[in-house]
């Protein structure tokens, strides 16, 4: 198990590891973390477990701010030059990447409230392909889960995951942090294999966010 404001990753109902860095020391049962919009996140070691372009993560969000675009979730490149990113902005959250922009839902969320958002990419075979001898498809198909509920399902061409830096609360976008999230976060997780719709149902009402904040 977690406490909240960690980060792990892992397969379906197997946590590969504990929590990599924790935000906070718990002052209770449970914790959440509080990032505050200008420099803190929490971020793994480069890794080579999502190489095979089949990832997913999702996070509890509260999100405070009014306007902007800010990253709840991302997955970076090696270089740290792009990012697949998870987000929320004025109310709606999103997926960024170089080849797509940004793709909106088209349901509106309030702040300051919480809400359980999830991003699951798998790879589609277009015949276009990121390697010379032809066998990884270079699209993936992305889609994110609100509260439980599909709102975006996208094709799109992700950056080189192969060896790829996992964020929470902003993401690195031509070599800088960009998009710092201001809110709480709580259960960040990414797995390296699909979520089924059902799962994601499943997951925000399992462990409802509760705890102290910093």
């Amino acid at each position: 198990t977690m406490n909240r404001g960690g980060v792990a990753w892992g397969t379906w109902g197997t946590a590969l590891a504990l929590a990599l860095v924790s935000l906070l020391a718990p002052a209770a049962a449970e914790t959440v973390a509080q990032l505050n919009g200008a420099s803190s996140v929490v971020e793994t070691q480069p890794t080579h477990d999502f190489s095979s372009g089949v990832l997913s993560c999702t996070v509890w969000a509260y999100p405070e701010r009014k306007s902007g675009e800010e990253a709840l979730a991302s997955f970076a490149q090696s270089d740290l030059l792009k990012s697949a990113t998870l987000g929320w902005s004025a109310g709606k959250f999103y997926y960024r990447d170089d080849h797509s922009g940004v793709v909106e839902t088209n349901k509106t969320y309030d702040r300051k409230e919480w809400h359980h958002a999830a991003m699951v990419a798998t790879v589609e075979d277009l015949g276009v392909y990121s390697d010379a001898s032809g066998t990884q498809p270079a699209h993936r198909r992305v889609k994110i889960y609100v509260d439980g509920e599909e709102q975006i399902d996208l094709v799109t061409v992700m950056p080189d995951l192969s060896t790829a830096v996992f964020t929470v609360g902003s993401e690195h976008r031509g070599g800088q942090r960009r998009a710092h999230f201001k809110g709480s976060v709580d259960e960040a997780r990414a797995y390296a294999s699909e979520l089924s719709a059902a799962q994601v149902a499943e997951l925000p009402f399992e462990k409802p966010p509760r705890g102290s904040k910093i």
